[in-house]
Order: structure tokens, then sequence, then C-alpha cells
């Protein structure tokens, strides 16, 4: 049994982030406005604007949002033997929820480690900022990853290399 006191399982099926993809779009979009009138005209600007569209680009569909074949999709937490995560292409694996995740009241970034299977050893992350998951659900995930430790069952300890 856990040492964590949490001891019902807890099985979460993850929606893409519309709320990170509006974060995202004014990140990128309010510096390319203020870019136009702090800059002149020329090859410089340019460049800059390219960097600022390739970057959104590439993040728009990213995977710790919930985009992608290696997106995550569903965690379930059960006491006896740790997490299981599944991907959008349909991969499953046991992991275990490494020490440097992060949890606040607004934003979970949920780093995991595949403890078995052909990925045994790769690393997925899953960024939470509200909107993927029910209020009651995402409350029960932020009281499980502040109890103590939820890697004690069956799941290997946090890697101390990171």
């Amino acid at each position: 049994m856990s040492s964590s006191g949490f001891d019902s399982t807890l099985d979460l099926r993850l929606a893409p982030s519309q709320r990170a993809l509006r974060w995202l779009y004014a990140i990128h979009f309010v510096p390319l406005v203020l870019i136009a009138f702090a800059m002149r005209p020329g090859p410089g600007m340019i460049v800059i604007a390219a960097a600022f569209g390739i970057s959104w680009f590439r993040l728009r569909r990213h995977r710790a949002f919930g985009f992608g074949p290696r997106a995550l999709v569903r965690v379930l937490w059960q006491p006896e033997s740790g997490w299981r995560v599944w991907q959008n292409n349909g991969a499953e694996a046991p992991a275990s929820l490494q020490s440097h995740s992060y949890v606040q009241t607004r934003l979970l970034v949920l780093n995991f480690r595949y403890t078995g299977g052909g990925a045994a050893g790769r690393r997925n992350s899953r960024v939470l900022l509200g909107d993927e998951l029910p209020e009651d659900s995402l409350r029960r995930l932020r009281a499980l990853l502040l109890s103590t430790d939820t890697n004690a069952a069956g799941a290997s300890p946090p890697d101390a290399s990171t």
C-alpha cells in the first residue's frame, strides 16, 4: 500500500489545452507587434519575425499541451501499482512521476519517466493549465501530487540525476 494516504484510483482523460494555445498566441503576437514599432524595416526585422513564426508553428501543436501522437491523453494512478500513462498514438506504459514535476494552483507540469515496455527510460511531460480536466478531477490530481510519496507503490523512485 502507498504511503501517500491517497488510497483511491485516479483515472484522468486529458483533453488538449485550448488555454495554452491562447497564451502561446499572445506570447508570440505581442512581441511581433512591438517589433514593428521598435525596429526599422529590413533584414533584421524579417529574421526576428521569421524566428517568432517558426517558434509559434512548432509550439502550437506541442505534445506537452496535448497535441500530436506522443501527447499524454490518459494518466492513471493506482495505489497498488503506481502511475500508468497512455499516449495519443495508443502506446501505454508504466511510468514514474519525476521529482521535478511542478504543482501550483493554476499550473501543473507532470514529468514522467517510462519504467517499462519498449519506451523504458524515455521521458514525457504534460502541462495542465486547468481546461484539460473537470475541476473536481483537477482538484483530486493536485491533492494526490501534494500528498507525500506518490511513487511509493510499484514505481521506481524519482531520478536523482536530473
